[in-house]
């Protein structure tokens, strides 16, 4: 069982925590990017508590923290003799690589969620392009690109069923305004146009949803990763900040780059998808963009790299797209009345 003094984080709702536990192999206090852990050798603790405190810094200002502690079974000791425990120590940086190789699965401090071989796996991958390349953005930028690459069929598959769900659209309104006043005969019809031209109203879905695991592995990577602290790229100093080149004057507010160079490649893609005839989720698509940059104004530099690059990548393969000529839907046979060709 793996633990660490839990249930507290940076600014939690409790000012201490406690908790027995049977058998805990380690226990330990973490921000993003560095850890303290402790490992006890030969026994496993029975319990841990957490506490919050703060730091007081040389300018006066102080920074939240957390202490904790680790309870080992008691034990009786004769008059005159002595005993020891040991443990093990380590402090430093969440480098999984270096914290795969102690005991007891230290590196789930790491906390990559349910994605997390997904994650480890492009945290090493990352990490060998860096080798070969020497920069971290470009690492990522490469590693973003790879990715794509082997999604890129699954990619025109849902592509190709997103224009064939636009060819239809005309067809949709129509029965729309046809049954406005009868949802249930409305939807009943326009199934039953997919059915006749042959087209999966889900046909686009099915590729977007293996390509789950990959964007929230990368997401939590690329937010955890302390190889990317202080690693700089063109105007950026650190990867794992936001790359805030100025201020607004008078009002405070950061002017963040590759945030801003997403967003603008968000609306790009959204005017290179191909609509369907559902008015109001085009409405509501026209401000995801805006309200994407919203949540992610402040993402730290190599995530803000890693959304531009991917919506770039996928840029370039819309493009590809549309240069191969519109489908033309055509009415599909019965399956038992479909042509056969006869033996001779």
């Amino acid at each position: 069982e793996q633990n660490k003094f839990f249930g507290m984080q940076k600014r939690p709702a409790q000012e201490f925590f406690q908790e027995k536990i049977g058998g805990a192999e380690w226990g330990g206090v973490s921000n993003q990017f560095f850890t303290t852990l402790i490992s006890p050798l030969g026994a496993k603790a029975v319990e841990i508590w957490g506490k919050r405190f703060d730091v007081k810094r040389s300018d006066d200002r102080s920074v939240a923290g957390i202490e904790g502690a680790m309870a080992m079974p008691g034990f009786e000791l004769p008059a005159g003799q002595s005993t020891s425990l040991k443990f093990q120590i380590y402090a430093g940086p969440k480098l999984y690589g270096r914290l795969a190789k102690l005991d007891h699965d230290e590196a789930e401090v790491m906390n990559f969620g349910i994605w997390k071989l997904v994650s480890q796996a492009l945290l090493n991958f990352m990490n060998l392009l860096h080798g070969f390349l020497g920069n971290y953005a470009v690492a990522i930028v490469v590693l973003t690109a790879i990715v794509k690459a082997v999604l890129w069929p699954l990619q025109n598959k849902a592509n190709k069923s997103m224009r064939r769900m636009s060819a239809l659209s005309p067809k949709m309104q129509e029965l729309r305004e046809k049954y406005k006043d009868d949802p249930t005969r409305m939807n009943q019809e326009v199934m039953k146009l997919y059915k006749e031209h042959g087209v999966n109203p889900v046909g686009g879905c099915l590729p977007m949803m293996i390509q789950i695991p990959i964007f929230f592995g990368l997401f939590s990577m690329l937010g955890q990763a302390v190889e990317l602290r202080n690693a700089p790229f063109l105007w950026v100093h650190d990867l794992s900040q936001p790359d805030t080149v100025a201020h607004i004057p008078g009002l405070g507010w950061p002017i963040n780059i590759l945030p801003l160079l997403m967003g603008a490649t968000n609306v790009w893609l959204m005017r290179m998808t191909p609509k369907t005839g559902d008015t109001t989720q085009q409405k509501v698509m026209m401000f995801m963009p805006l309200i994407f940059l919203f949540f992610c104004y402040n993402f730290a530099a190599a995530l803000a790299l890693y959304y531009t690059t991917q919506n770039l990548f996928t840029i370039l393969q819309l493009y590809q797209n549309r240069k191969q000529p519109l489908p033309v839907l055509e009415k599909a046979a019965p399956a038992g009345k479909r042509s056969r060709k006869r033996k001779p």
